[in-house]
């Protein structure tokens, strides 16, 4: 009779670590997925640590033609670390010059945004803005893995590294996204 205790005296002690584990991993440590079809949504390590949205609202992703007729397209998120005051984290990328026809397959190399050219920025506010940004020297990648212009879907994956007024550097990796186009 104690053996049967005991067993199931371990048995209940492992499944309460299992469960306390579990709700330690959540789905925020994980990098989103791309499925090619609108649904993965948007994410990236800054300095090793994983920045996703909080919900679908705080993604952005669109073309959008300028003034002067140049074409961009524009993906990022921002995430809000406490809703009880302005503390929030935002990854921004604008490519500039954008094919259509072409655009799947395509590699935008981040650079400056004051030259018009593609740019990343990492944005965090918490009581003050610390903007990192690309710049000539501090550069950066973003591809486009996939572009359904009919379903209105794109796909694609970023990097880069970015240094705010102050010489501080943050480094963006293992970004990607799978999103709607607005």
């Amino acid at each position: 009779m104690k053996a049967i205790v005991d067993v199931l005296y371990f048995r209940s002690i492992t499944l309460i670590i299992l469960f306390i584990i579990s709700i330690g991993c959540s789905k925020d440590d994980e990098l989103t997925q791309i499925n090619n079809d609108g649904s993965g949504g948007i994410s990236c390590k800054v300095n090793g640590n994983v920045l996703t949205s909080m919900s679908k609202k705080d993604n952005f992703c669109k073309f959008e033609v300028l003034k002067n007729g140049v074409t961009t397209f524009q993906v990022g998120y921002s995430r809000d670390k406490h809703s009880n005051d302005f503390s929030f984290e935002m990854i921004n990328i604008v490519a500039y010059n954008i094919n259509f026809e072409k655009l799947e397959g395509t590699t935008f190399v981040l650079k400056n945004k004051a030259n018009q050219e593609s740019y990343g920025n990492y944005i965090k506010v918490e009581g003050f803005e610390n903007n990192f940004s690309t710049n000539s020297t501090v550069n950066g990648e973003l591809e486009i893995l996939y572009y359904d212009k009919i379903n209105k879907t794109i796909a694609g994956i970023f990097w880069f590294d970015s240094i705010n007024k102050d010489g501080d550097y943050k480094k963006i990796r293992d970004g990607r996204f799978d999103l709607f186009v607005d």
